[in-house]
């Protein structure tokens, strides 16, 4: 434990009356805390959904008491319900970021740390790394190259020593996997996915984690670079990401008969939360070191 850490629980002893054991992996820590973290994802989830419910209970309320006649009229309550789609559909977009940049944060931070207090679990031998370790010596190569061009007393390192380190860095990173031709490719989902079954994470984490997290990433990564509304052939892609999932992670708008806006299910939401609450009981600070 670090020195930092070890002052931040101390000062946590003194205003507590309970003393509390200084512990080597202890989650109480002042840089990273995701056990707070996903409680206040919690908060945050409740209260948009809370807020989501009662904007259709205004709505309702307005139309039978005539206040859209009294107030406002022509097609006041037609707009109040079309926004609220766009309310909704925002909202799950806000709830799907939280969960994948927790998700994303907490797999990083925590192979990251067993990569330094346990190197000694880097597996050399596996695909990962051989693959891996190909592309940082063709990567490096190029590069020496490219700088000799422009300027000949460039220098990169292409010793034996450096391309093990920089393998290693890629191997822990979870942003990268393995394709199927050998290659290495950026995606967060599958990367997590990969390192989990390398090292058997996955016999603690819910079955059907590898469909949760492609529809996790895949929904907030088409709202991130596309909004909530999608021309037709993003929706067609989409929908094939839909429907290979095991289970109703997304419910959606109609217009003219033809899915139009995507939003995330209750099943989704609770599904995502069991899961970060298995990796918070089985992958944080994990006995793998």
């Amino acid at each position: 434990m670090s020195d930092e850490n070890k002052k931040f629980i101390e000062a946590l002893q003194k205003r507590s009356e309970n003393k509390m054991q200084i512990v080597p992996d202890s989650y109480f820590s002042p840089n990273y805390d995701p056990h707070m973290q996903l409680g206040g994802i919690r908060q945050f989830i409740n209260c948009l959904r809370m807020e989501s419910a009662g904007n259709y209970s205004t709505i309702e309320v307005s139309k039978h008491t005539g206040r859209y006649e009294s107030y406002r009229g022509g097609d006041a309550w037609a707009d109040d319900c079309a926004e609220a789609i766009y309310f909704d559909a925002t909202i799950s977009g806000a709830i799907v970021a939280s969960l994948a940049q927790y998700i994303e944060g907490l797999f990083t931070y925590e192979f990251n740390r067993i990569s330094k207090n346990s190197p000694q679990l880097l597996q050399v031998d596996s695909r990962r790394y051989q693959v891996i370790s190909i592309w940082v010596k063709r990567d490096l190569e190029q590069k020496k190259l490219k700088k000799q061009d422009k300027k000949p007393s460039a220098h990169v390192n292409i010793s034996k020593v450096n391309i093990e380190k920089t393998t290693a860095k890629y191997f822990w990173d979870p942003h990268w996997y393995i394709q199927k031709d050998e290659k290495q490719k950026g995606n967060i989902a599958n990367g997590i996915v990969e390192l989990c079954k390398l090292f058997k994470l996955d016999r603690y984490l819910p079955e059907d984690f590898e469909l949760l997290l492609t529809a996790i990433f895949q929904y907030r990564n088409y709202v991130m670079h596309n909004g909530v509304e999608w021309d037709s052939d993003k929706i067609r892609k989409f929908k094939q990401v839909d429907d290979g999932l095991a289970f109703d992670a997304f419910e959606w708008s109609k217009r003219n008969g033809e899915e139009y806006i995507a939003f995330i299910s209750d099943e989704l939401v609770n599904k995502a939360i069991q899961f970060c609450d298995a990796c918070l009981e089985h992958v944080w600070f994990s006995t793998l070191d």
